[in-house]
């Protein structure tokens, strides 16, 4: 029983060591691309670094003149205004209705003719 005992512990542990080199390996390789995406973090500090600079003289850009735009009312008001007056009758939308023939087709189209190969 002893010999079977003594496999078994040289089995797990040979298992153990197996398990410890792959997390050993996956260690190995996150710390390779941290490495590898330094460059990438210092790129970005740079950039960040420049946008702050940017913010810090905007009040100074704001204090020179530059032109303040307001709206006060909402774009699509005219748009609006014009449904509101075609639906209560007082102003028709100005539509165009192409002139059509006694057999509903439009007059004044260019025919198109039809090429078979």
């Amino acid at each position: 029983m002893e010999e079977f005992e003594v496999v078994l512990f040289l089995v797990s542990l040979c298992i153990f060591t197996a398990w410890l080199s792959f997390l050993a390996n996956r260690l190995n390789q996150a710390l390779d691309s941290i490495d590898q995406s330094g460059g990438e973090i210092e790129e970005i500090r740079n950039a960040v670094e420049i946008v702050g600079q940017i913010l810090s003289q905007l009040p100074e850009l704001l204090k020179s003149g530059v032109p303040e735009f307001h709206m006060n009312s909402n774009p699509l008001t005219p748009i609006f205004e014009a449904i509101a007056r075609n639906l209560s009758g007082e102003q028709p939308l100005k539509t165009y209705e192409a002139p059509r023939n006694s057999e509903g087709e439009f007059i004044g189209t260019p025919e198109i003719e039809e090429t078979h190969d």
